[in-house]
């Protein structure tokens, strides 16, 4: 990971006793003193059927689908900074036997299902509270997961997939082991994901196997964007986050309707100028493991890996323009990298921070709570990290944005989800491969 020099051979040691006993993901943080060496010995045998707790499961267009969302939770007033505190939450055992389990999104068709996208190259459905063992598509053949980093990273359903049947993921390819964002159909019976419908929408050379980002997501614009890190070794040697004339260390935002493989929307910040590419919503990242969208205020949350000693949240307003610089490797988080003193001039702040290695090694982005089965987590933003198995929950108050430790697990969080409910899920990277529900008591 990326523990300061003082603290890397017992970070080494705690590492390593945690990579026994399941295979450490270092998509977050892969520096090559500890984890980005490590290769992937997980078996990829069928994933098999557990019978999940008693939960009632709710299909769910999140943000990704750029659909209204429900109406729970709309009319409930957000939680003041000062109750949370005051929580009392707990984890839900939905369903485990997962391998590597990346990310989870929910179907937007009528149907309850939720999709959990494997690393190992697979994407699975839980239905009706329950894991379905024939996988919803296998791309195993075609995804490198060698490096603890690699694998297929994240899913997207077309904000209109119920009826055209689009869904995208993003992996790193075999052989190549370049970024790849496709685009599949799901099959006629609506039950698998078709393999021979691949349609390549964006391919990204990647000059090393760490740093990978790794998010697809549909914004409120219906727009795709994609999350890349800087793809290289630490400190971004090659200085790729602060030159928006490459796709690495940024945000992209395209338009997959509006031409083939796509289009620019016309309202991107460098359309038009010599400063950056058409695609580049925003840079200056170093390795963002996760964004979304709120669904009632439209505002992208998103988390960025540190190197050394930060790791940051950040909240991007709806009504940006875009170009936004985030920092990386100017900054790390809000403090100077490896500098007593840098110009912050021009360069966007994060929301909250934390201390690595004190209360973690690598941040993971979650979701803002929306649901209507705990009124008291209104608005909280979730997030939490791959190491500790802290959860934190973030909130605004009178301009400040507070945060607060609301569970400490010992999962190895690698990726939240949630429900058409707005439900929110954690998903476990270690061997159980469980996914839990964020409850109150």
């Amino acid at each position: 990971m990326h523990p300061d020099s003082r603290f890397r051979s017992t970070r080494f040691l705690i590492l390593l006793s945690v990579v026994l006993a399941a295979l450490v993901f270092a998509a977050c943080n892969g520096d090559d003193d500890v984890t980005d060496d490590i290769t992937d010995d997980t078996d990829d045998s069928q994933v098999e059927t557990v019978e999940p707790d008693d939960t009632e499961m709710d299909a769910d267009p999140d943000t990704d689908t750029a659909t209204e969302p429900d109406d729970a939770g709309t009319d409930v007033e957000p939680v003041e900074a000062d109750a949370l505190s005051e929580l009392d939450l707990d984890l839900e055992l939905l369903t485990e036997g997962l391998i590597q389990p990346t990310d989870l999104v929910p179907a937007t068709d009528g149907t309850d299902r939720l999709f959990v996208v494997s690393r190992i190259g697979t994407i699975h459905v839980i239905e009706d509270g329950e894991l379905r063992e024939e996988p919803f598509l296998d791309l195993r053949e075609q995804v490198e997961h060698e490096m603890v980093e690699q694998g297929l990273l994240s899913m997207a359903l077309h904000p209109n997939f119920a009826e055209n049947g689009y869904f995208y993921v993003y992996y790193i390819t075999y052989g190549d082991e370049d970024t790849m964002v496709s685009r599949f159909q799901i099959s006629e019976d609506g039950q698998f994901g078709d393999p021979g419908t691949e349609t390549p929408i964006l391919e990204v050379e990647q000059p090393h196997y760490s740093h990978n980002g790794g998010n697809v997501k549909f914004g409120p614009d219906g727009y795709m964007y994609i999350g890349l890190g800087d793809g290289e070794d630490p400190g971004d040697p090659h200085e790729n986050s602060q030159n928006p004339n490459t796709m690495l260390g940024s945000i992209l935002r395209i338009d997959v309707d509006g031409g083939d493989p796509y289009a620019i929307p016309e309202d991107n910040p460098f359309v038009g100028s010599d400063d950056g590419l058409d695609e580049i919503w925003a840079y200056g990242l170093r390795n963002p493991w996760r964004f979304s969208f709120d669904p009632v205020t439209g505002d992208m949350y998103m988390v960025d890996v540190g190197q050394w000693a930060v790791e940051s949240v950040y909240v991007q307003p709806a009504d940006s323009q875009g170009g936004e610089n985030y920092g990386w490797p100017i900054l790390e988080g809000d403090e100077c990298w490896e500098a007593e003193e840098c110009d912050k001039e021009g360069l966007e702040m994060p929301a909250v921070t934390y201390d690595n290695p004190d209360q973690g090694c690598a941040i993971i982005g979650g979701y803002t709570y929306h649901g209507a089965s705990h009124p008291a987590l209104e608005g909280i933003y979730f997030f939490g990290d791959w190491c500790s198995g802290n959860i934190w929950g973030m909130v605004e108050d009178d301009g400040e944005w507070v945060k607060e430790i609301l569970i400490e697990t010992d999962l190895m969080i690698n990726a939240f989800g949630v429900d058409h409910a707005g439900e929110i899920y954690v998903l476990d990277f270690e061997e159980g491969g469980g996914v839990f529900r964020i409850t109150a008591n």
